[in-house]
This record gives structure tokens, sequence and C-alpha cells, in this order.
């Protein structure tokens, strides 16, 4: 008999997964796993991620899409009373786009949540991770401040300038979307000022 091919997974260098999720970079290097064994990683569709280059062997990457069945558990509210304050005292303050001698309060706080969500899956019941527990403050201030909360994709439009360069760099950002587009890549340039930030709502889910 012929002897098996060895297994795909055996005696190879490089291939690390490196996983960045809003800032918190992780490298999962699996070239020390035993060889007959196999690893398993699983992040959301909205942290960034790549694949190290190969140096030496073979390594085989099974790709898959995990769905998440809601459990329909319902946000659990906690008061936070010095996010009562800070809100209270925001929505009484003079608003900055307020005209000539018309003093106008705010109308509208807008909170980023820290994961990016796609049309269909921006629901109460789908949030994430630590999105749970921060909306559940939210949502207990707005109901001791009477106002009014909902969920709604953001497009973030910023405009940065940059470091040795002549010219003002653009960029372009998308949140709670499942890619992100840039208008202009900085390349080496470092971003430094921003100059002006824009955010644009749609697709508005009430409470």
């Amino acid at each position: 008999m012929p002897e098996p091919l060895p297994f795909p997974t055996r005696q190879f260098t490089g291939g690390e997964l490196v996983v960045d999720q809003h800032g918190d970079r992780r490298i999962f290097d699996s070239s020390n796993t035993a060889s007959e064994s196999l690893t398993f990683t699983a992040f959301y569709t909205d942290c960034y991620h790549e694949v190290k280059e190969i140096k030496s062997g073979y390594r085989v990457a099974l790709t898959y899409n995990l769905f998440f069945k809601s459990n329909l558990q319902p946000i659990v509210l906690k008061r936070n009373l010095g996010l009562e304050k800070a809100v209270e005292d925001y929505f009484s303050e003079p608003s900055e786009n307020g005209r000539y001698d018309e003093v106008a309060s705010p109308r509208w706080l807008v909170y980023l949540l820290d994961h990016e969500y796609t049309r269909s899956s921006l629901d109460w019941s789908h949030l994430r991770g630590l999105d749970r527990d921060r909306v559940g403050e939210l949502l207990a201030c707005a109901d001791q401040l009477g106002l009014t909360t909902h969920l709604t994709l953001a497009d973030v439009h910023e405009t940065w300038s940059t470091e040795g360069d002549d010219d003002w760099g653009g960029r372009y950002r998308r949140r709670w979307r499942d890619y992100e587009e840039e208008e202009s890549d900085p390349g080496d340039h470092q971003l430094t000022e921003l100059i002006q930030n824009e955010i644009m709502l749609r697709h508005w889910i009430s409470k």
C-alpha cells in the first residue's frame, strides 16, 4: 500500500493569523500545534484580519460563516447616574448651531457603538458584546430623562490634514457596515488634524 499523504497542517512555519478588533490586535500562531490536531478561531465579521506569509511547509485553512441566532433576551436596563447627569447637561446647554441671538438646545445626541452592523443585522436583540451593556445604560438614561431612542446606521465622513503633504488629505469611512471605503489612501503620510466631521444617519429603528 502506498504511504498516506502527510497531514495538511504538519510542519510549517509562518502563516500567523492576525485579528484586529477596534485596536485590540491579537496574533494566533498554530504552527506549534500538534500535527494531528486542528485549531479553530472565531471572530466577528467587522474585525480586520490577515494571514501572514507561509515561510515553509503547507497550511490549509477552511473558512466558515457562523450565524448567530438571537435568543431574543431583552436588554437589561442599568442606571448610570454620571451618564444621566452628563446627558441632562448636554441637552440643557445652548447649541453651537444656534443662529444670531437665538439660543437653542441640542435636539440630538449620537453615540457610536463599537461594533459595525449591516442593515440586516441591526436590531436591538442582535447587539454584540459591550454594546449591549452600553445600550442598556443609555436606554435607562433615556427613560429617566424622557428621551426617545433609536438605532441607526451612521456614515461618518472625516476630512484630515496630513503630515508631509502640502495638500489636505481626505478620508471617508462608513461605520456599521460590513466594509470600509477610503476615497484617498494616506499611504506613508500620518493624519494629524481633524478638519471636518460629518455624520449621516439612515435606516432608523425605534425602541
